[in-house]
């Protein structure tokens, strides 16, 4: 609970499934257990522990980052976020409302054709400049990538399936999706 409040442990290194006691990693009964316990019984939110498991944290060689999940059970269906309202998660701002998205107005006017295409696409690129061009597969990886200058440039052949093209330049940035047959 205290490398909690220190920043040390954060929700990224937090797993929410099984059942044991939140941030019970050094088995103290003064590490918020109580206060989690006590949240749990007045809403409503049932955990059962699971035989075996191991609520114990273990932290990396440098003691910095909680190799072990949290194992936290709350009753599907039962309209609880229950952490949104622990008081340490608002004090490190682990949960914040978006209040507004500012536009971004920097979208460079680029064009893919064909779309959808047998592989042989071309991207036209506005008059100026030099464009940093990457090519993502639908998993968010990085397949290709390349410098262009302005004109028409050719796309590299790819295997079929559904790409993410995002072409940029300090005057901005624009996004097409291409689809390869």
């Amino acid at each position: 609970y205290q490398r909690f409040l220190a920043g040390d442990l954060t929700l990224t290194n937090i797993m929410v499934t099984g059942g044991v006691a939140a941030l019970d990693y050094d088995g103290d009964a003064a590490d918020g257990a109580d206060v989690l316990n006590a949240y749990a019984e007045a809403n409503g939110v049932v955990s059962g522990s699971v035989d075996g498991l191991d609520d114990m944290f273990a932290f990396d060689p440098s003691g910095t980052f909680a190799l072990d999940p949290l194992n936290v059970e709350v009753g599907q269906g039962s309209g609880h976020a229950w952490t949104a309202g622990w008081t340490f998660c608002a004090q490190r701002g682990l949960f914040t409302t978006v209040t507004s998205v500012e536009d971004v107005d920097r979208t460079l006017d680029v064009s893919l054709s064909p779309n959808p295409s047998s592989g042989a696409s071309v991207l036209d690129l506005p008059a100026q400049g030099v464009y940093n061009v990457q090519i993502f597969s639908n998993m968010g990886s990085l397949v290709a990538e390349r410098t262009a200058q302005a004109g028409r440039v050719h796309m590299p052949q790819m295997v079929a399936g559904t790409y993410v093209v995002v072409i940029s330049n300090n005057e901005g940035t624009a996004t097409r999706k291409w689809v390869v047959q």
